[in-house]
């Protein structure tokens, strides 16, 4: 599975190295993005990959998990979604308050997505985490269940709880 994190910042950074350590996947195998080299240096360190272009990190993920500021969430969506095969792609994003309402309207159409609300504590497998999913298949939620059970508790929830 190859996994894009739009901005490896503290959440964002937290969740790439709990999946390359917890979840099994490979630190290869995920994508970190940043507005600046400077932040991406201690994910290339780590053997993630890293780009400061959010366009070429979206090309082929099967997963993107936006981790930029809520008031960053619609320039960023709008701006790869041209770059995501949302047929297939599952999105992700940690920004408090964003609906799935204004995510398929910024992307332009209703792929499966997900609001997740984590912890730092993910990073070693004490946090807790809320998910909560629309147009989802079952596959896709027990997928996305599964890698964040594996940093600590996962409970999914209906958006409204959020």
């Amino acid at each position: 599975m190859k996994v894009t994190i739009i901005g490896a910042g503290n959440m964002g950074g937290a969740i790439a190295r709990a999946l390359a350590v917890l979840s099994g996947l490979k630190s290869s195998d995920i994508t970190c993005t940043a507005r600046s080299e400077g932040t991406l240096e201690k994910y290339a360190q780590a053997g993630f990959c890293t780009t400061t272009d959010n366009h070429i990190a979206v090309k082929g993920a099967d997963l993107v998990v936006f981790a930029v500021k809520p008031w960053f969430m619609e320039e960023v969506m709008r701006d790869v979604a041209p770059h995501m095969d949302l047929e297939r792609t599952i999105v992700a994003s940690v920004a408090a308050g964003i609906s799935f309402q204004q995510m398929s309207s910024w992307l332009g159409g209703s792929p499966a997505m997900f609001r997740i609300i984590p912890n730092t504590a993910i990073e070693v497998g004490a946090g807790v985490t809320f998910i909560s999913s629309c147009n989802a298949t079952e596959h896709q939620s027990g997928l996305i269940s599964d890698m964040f059970s594996h940093m600590g508790y996962a409970l999914e929830v209906e958006e409204d709880k959020m």
